[in-house]
């Protein structure tokens, strides 16, 4: 018995037909019947039996067709893991990142990265911090990049530190230069960050811990678009200092935040096994570049 043999089992099987099945392996009908009964006589067993016009699995059959089927996905695994192996730097690395850091923190790495590495095909996905961890630990994606507290079964690796602040019209009359409160910002109106997103989760708990309630006009997950609302007038927001200096900040103020604890760190996450061979590069690669 081989892989092929394994393969044509599980064709037939699903088509129920090797008219259908032959058709999808490329090879002719009697070629496929001959092979199906050359593996029935090996293993002295009967897989298929006549059903009207169909072919269906015997009680045999059925009982061998789950464990076929995961021979044959451990095959392909294999076939997948040696070709990563022998081509380290070509293959797909998916990445989920928070909106708010793409232009901050990737512009000039994935740059590099892509000239590095030409046949390394990077996947982006925008998504809150906690959905990110989610993904990562559920394996729907090789890597992502996350606010701390970062989740204890993940690896990750520190690569921006930055303080929160806020972000006001120049002629805000609150403003102050060496820094405001929470307290501070009591009647004006919010443009925040989506409620996925790490800023708005750290926001609400700071608030809630200070009792303060202040309305939430807008909640947008376009850093930029909130920057353009601050500069017309349709209220302030809370932004990571880093970001809001890589844009254009005419017309608008930076405040810090003084009365608690404000920071702002992005870590570089991933599981501790799992990882593909270009997966590892990629976050080998950004590891490096940070250091």
């Amino acid at each position: 018995m081989n892989i092929k043999q394994l393969t044509y089992f599980s064709c037939v099987s699903k088509w129920q037909s090797y008219s259908k099945a032959s058709k999808e392996l490329y090879i002719t009908q009697p070629t496929l019947c001959a092979a199906i009964h050359n593996l029935e006589k090996e293993l002295g067993l009967s897989l298929f039996r006549t059903e009207g016009r169909n072919i269906v699995l015997t009680e045999d059959g059925i009982k061998l067709k789950e464990q076929a089927d995961r021979m044959l996905e451990h095959y392909e695994d294999f076939e997948q893991r040696a070709y990563a192996i022998a081509h380290p730097n070509h293959g797909d690395v998916r990445v989920a990142v928070p909106s708010s850091l793409c232009k901050l923190a990737f512009l000039k790495p994935i740059t590099e990265f892509c000239e590095i590495y030409p046949d390394i095909h990077l996947h982006f996905e925008v998504a809150g911090a906690a959905r990110i961890q989610n993904r990562v630990l559920d394996g729907e994606v090789d890597c992502g990049f996350s606010m701390s507290p970062i989740h204890h079964d993940l690896q990750n690796t520190p690569i921006l530190r930055d303080q929160l602040v806020v972000v006001a019209p120049s002629h805000w009359e609150k403003g102050n230069p060496s820094g405001n409160r929470l307290e501070d910002l009591a009647g004006e109106r919010l443009i925040l960050l989506g409620r996925e997103s790490a800023v708005f989760q750290k926001l609400s708990r700071q608030m809630r811990e200070r009792d303060l309630h202040p309305p939430i006009v807008i909640e947008t997950p376009e850093a930029d678009f909130a920057l353009d609302l601050v500069r017309r007038g349709a209220g302030i927001t809370i932004q990571a200092g880093k970001l809001m200096r890589s844009m254009n900040v005419t017309g608008i103020s930076l405040y810090p935040l003084t009365d608690g604890d404000f920071s702002w760190d992005i870590s570089l996450i991933y599981r501790s096994s799992g990882l593909s061979t270009v997966g590892r590069t990629f976050c080998n690669f950004i590891k490096r570049y940070y250091e």
